[in-house]
């Protein structure tokens, strides 16, 4: 007869895990909430690939490096994924967007999948100053696909919504 355990490993906002104990072997589960990147761009009808992005450079103060990604958070409950964009841009590098456009969607890999879905916004207002350790770092397309290319983009979830719009800008 087989034997099983259940228990809750952690829980947060945003992420969860529970463990399950079946005949003395330990299966653990975890989750997520979904989640949203936004890249704010700005075309360059002339010349596509020198389309200006911004993107989000984040220093760590414990390593001392610094990483560039897409700015994104988690969806808090009862929040819809435009209003998540928004509080981001505003939180991170003081920017408010005057038009919010839906991407696509992915899964994006931390820890445990998450459910990302990812949007454009080519219009802003800057309202303030960017978080403490948050620098915006505008790049033309080809430069940003040159960074993910060469490995210095943070992770998928910044790379996906770059290529997406090279496809869409430059139709290649």
């Amino acid at each position: 007869m087989t034997k099983a355990i259940g228990f809750d490993l952690f829980k947060t906002r945003y992420m969860w895990a529970k463990g399950e104990i079946v005949d003395g072997d330990l299966y653990t589960k975890a989750g997520t909430a979904p989640a949203v990147v936004v890249l704010p761009y700005r075309v360059n009808f002339d010349d596509p690939q020198r389309s200006e992005l911004v993107l989000l450079e984040q220093h760590r103060p414990e390593t001392g490096d610094s990483l560039i990604k897409t700015v994104g958070g988690y969806i808090k409950e009862g929040e819809t994924p435009e209003e998540c964009v928004q509080r981001n841009l505003i939180a991170k590098l003081g920017f408010r967007a005057l038009d919010i456009r839906c991407g696509g969607r992915t899964i994006g890999y931390t820890v445990v999948n998450v459910p990302i879905q990812y949007f454009y916004v080519t219009e802003w207002d800057v309202v303030g100053a960017p978080q403490q350790g948050c620098a915006p770092l505008n790049s033309s397309l080809s430069g940003a696909i040159a960074l993910a290319r060469a490995g210095k983009l943070c992770d998928d979830a910044t790379v996906i919504p770059i290529y997406d719009l090279a496809l869409r800008l430059l139709g290649a």
